[in-house]
């Protein structure tokens, strides 16, 4: 195989590596606001409350669904993996409390088994939601808990937009490099 054709592979392989953005909006949820959330599964993740008090929350902003932690002064836990079992990213979320004094967010990253990212926030936006943002958005984790701690009188809290980012499992650039290999056979025979 020639030195252009070899080249010519590896730039076809290329974009089978370039990482996805990903963003969870759960626009999925159509319950009524205030029902009961175990579990969803979107755009290749699954988000299942582990642990907690969780609904589906339709009124903090009409038309925008998000989830809510009920804790009266307990935490909650979600927690995100791939459906495909793969690897990402965490690069941030929106948050808020449903009332003052607020409350605390904590995200915990894991990757071979072990804590390899944990971040947490001091909520101090009631009335709209706050951007987290992440600052380890290099780390690959294997799944991702994020924890609410409403305070006693804040009752809840709300979290929307999870960004995360993916790169395709070997098994796929496998199959778009063979699909690329087999275009360029047709190509050089026609």
């Amino acid at each position: 195989m020639g030195l252009k054709r070899k080249i010519g592979l590896a730039i076809l392989f290329i974009p089978a590596l370039v990482p996805a953005a990903v963003t969870l909006d759960f626009s999925e949820l159509h319950g009524a606001d205030g029902c009961s959330f175990s579990a969803l599964d979107s755009q290749g993740f699954h988000v299942e409350g582990t642990f907690g008090v969780w609904h589906e929350s339709h009124t903090f902003i009409p038309g925008d669904p998000a989830l809510q932690a009920v804790g009266f002064g307990d935490y909650s836990f979600a927690r995100f993996t791939r459906l495909d079992g793969g690897q990402f990213r965490f690069l941030g979320l929106d948050v808020s409390s449903n009332a003052a004094p607020f409350g605390q967010i904590e995200i915990l990253g894991h990757s071979g088994g072990w804590v390899s990212f944990q971040q947490a926030l001091m909520v101090q936006s009631a009335d709209r939601y706050e951007g987290l943002t992440s600052d380890r958005p290099d780390l690959w984790l294997d799944d991702m808990y994020v924890q609410l701690f409403p305070t006693p009188t804040s009752g809840s809290m709300n979290f929307d937009n999870v960004r995360l980012e993916t790169v395709p499992e070997p098994c796929s650039v496998a199959l778009s490099g063979l699909v690329s290999v087999l275009a360029m056979r047709q190509r050089k025979r026609g």
